[in-house]
């Protein structure tokens, strides 16, 4: 299947710890994130967005994904809600969150923190998952209680085999952490979550703990990120699967 990757996704703002309104509903979002919020107490990575108000900062029109990120004290956060049954597809596929925390715009992959969920391997032997989510998209125009009925099965199912299947966390980067692969269940503070919600939608949830992102965060430091979907890699010659995508961030912010 065709590889899918987003555009990459720039905000700049400076990290200061304060609360912020989500905009009303009925406001138009921004394609890029252009406030800056703390997380919501107590906030649980658990691909669900009650916590945030199930509102968003940010609107990508090209992968018609809302986003938001968010930080407090301990805590990066990025909180993503596709809007359709076709960027749930895309989702589902795996979600990259790249890091350059170099400040600058080169090409230095050294410099680059990289967390993706659910990972090449458990999206390859996740038919199933991707599947159910393409049955849940034919069904999305009709609104009769048997498909109704229908869709919320498909729905449950699928959330099911989310936490059957999607075990691992894939890392660059930390090196703290000396493994690429770690379990969801990780000690490390790096959290995920990813469900799909009561409209249909895919939530995918994470937190990583600020002391991996090095000193630049604590001395206001610019750095460059980017958010991608991944899509289902091609095979490559003497490897079963190719490896993701990482391109590099055109802008940077401040954190």
């Amino acid at each position: 299947m065709k590889k899918i990757i987003t555009n990459t996704l720039v905000l700049l703002f400076s990290f200061l710890l304060i609360n912020i309104a989500f905009p009303a509903a009925s406001q138009k979002l921004p394609k890029v994130q252009n406030t800056i919020m703390r997380a919501p107490a107590n906030v649980k990575i658990d691909g669900n967005a009650t916590d945030w108000g199930n509102k968003f900062l940010a609107f990508n029109t090209n992968n018609r994904i809302y986003y938001t990120m968010a930080n407090d004290d301990e805590n990066l956060y990025l909180v993503l809600r596709t809007n359709d049954g076709s960027a749930n597809e895309k989702a589902i596929f795996g979600i990259t969150f790249t890091i350059n925390m170099s400040g600058e715009k080169a090409k230095n992959s050294k410099q680059n923190i990289g967390v993706t969920y659910p990972t090449v391997m458990e999206v390859k032997k996740s038919d199933v998952i991707r599947n159910t989510i393409t049955k849940i998209k034919s069904l999305s125009s009709q609104t009769t209680n048997a498909a109704t009925e229908k869709k919320d099965s498909l729905r449950l199912f699928a959330n099911k085999k989310i936490d059957e299947f999607f075990k691992e966390i894939q890392l660059s980067g930390i090196s703290a952490i000396n493994t690429p692969l770690i379990s969801i269940y990780n000690t490390n503070g790096i959290k995920v979550g990813a469900r799909l919600d009561n409209d249909y939608h895919y939530i995918y949830e994470l937190a990583i703990p600020l002391k991996y992102l090095g000193t630049a965060i604590n001395n206001g430091q610019k750095f460059s990120y980017n958010i991608k979907m991944n899509g289902l890699p091609e095979k490559s010659p003497g490897s079963p699967f190719a490896p993701p995508m990482i391109r590099p961030d055109k802008e940077s912010i401040k954190l």
